[in-house]
């Protein structure tokens, strides 16, 4: 995997794991490296305190798509907390969708879980 790809989702899950000891949930959020090789977190403010998470990752998706098309970024994340089935169980995980310019390069998922006060990341696949 791409090193930029790599440290983004590290980048990304330290950022999750901080919204989550907040409010044990979170929305959706990105992160990008400039053409610089600088880290810019990316945010949605709205006027509505409660928005849909489809509507600020859509807008997430529309700036990352802006950055890439003008080169102000080499490569970008989105990530998302979601809920994967797995058997008769849900799991929480992060949903990590991933850029670069005119191409998604990959989505993966990473389960999270809570223990005695502290959070866990764990790769799957799906």
């Amino acid at each position: 995997m791409d090193h930029n790809i790599e440290n983004l989702i590290g980048i990304l899950k330290k950022q999750a794991e901080v919204f989550l000891e907040d409010a044990d949930e979170f929305y959706p959020f990105g992160a990008a490296f400039n053409r610089a090789g600088d880290v810019r977190p990316m945010g949605v403010f709205l006027e509505n305190d409660h928005p849909q998470s489809v509507e600020v990752s859509g807008l997430l998706e529309k700036a990352i798509d802006q950055g890439l098309s003008n080169g102000d970024y080499e490569v970008a994340a989105i990530c998302l907390d979601v809920f994967l089935s797995s058997g008769n169980n849900k799991i929480s995980a992060m949903e990590v969708r991933m850029f670069r310019k005119g191409i998604r390069v990959k989505k993966c998922y990473i389960h999270y879980y809570k223990k005695k006060g502290e959070y866990f990341f764990e790769d799957i696949d799906v």
